[in-house]
């Protein structure tokens, strides 16, 4: 969150992860947790199961969050209030599920999810053996 100098975490791992956000000032090094408002998307989001991509974007003072699941469910959470949605958007039906190596860190999202400002999206490659995804955001 370059506007308020803070990194963002989202807990994750192989295990279910659950809110809050975990919060880092870049000012101070203090560690800080962040309620997420409660929503229908926030139930969804809760129930994702394993490590999630994320990236802040400046031009909306939001985070993306996506899971492994195929299809196109992306979450945004303001960073200014914390609420919790789930934009609509198209196209996203094809997207297949990340690579499943089994039960392995490689099958997550995590950096397979990225934002390029200078396309005004989101990049997302799911599987390597699939096209890139790029979800418009402005």
């Amino acid at each position: 969150d370059t506007q308020r100098g803070k990194v963002a975490l989202l807990h994750g791992g192989y295990q279910s992860w659950t809110s809050p956000m975990f919060l880092l000032d870049t000012t101070t090094g203090t560690w800080t947790t962040q309620a997420l408002q409660a929503s229908a998307a926030k139930t969804e989001l809760d129930a994702l199961t394993t490590a999630l991509g994320m990236v802040y974007v400046p031009q909306e003072d939001a985070y993306y969050v996506r899971g492994r699941a195929a299809g196109g469910a992306v979450y945004r959470i303001d960073a200014a209030t914390f609420s919790v949605t789930k934009p609509a958007f198209t196209g996203g039906s094809s997207i297949p599920q990340t690579t499943d190596h089994g039960a392995s860190y490689y099958d997550e999202v995590h950096n397979r999810f990225l934002f390029v400002p200078s396309l005004g999206g989101i990049v997302y490659f799911s599987v390597y053996t699939a096209n890139a995804q790029f979800l418009r955001l402005f």
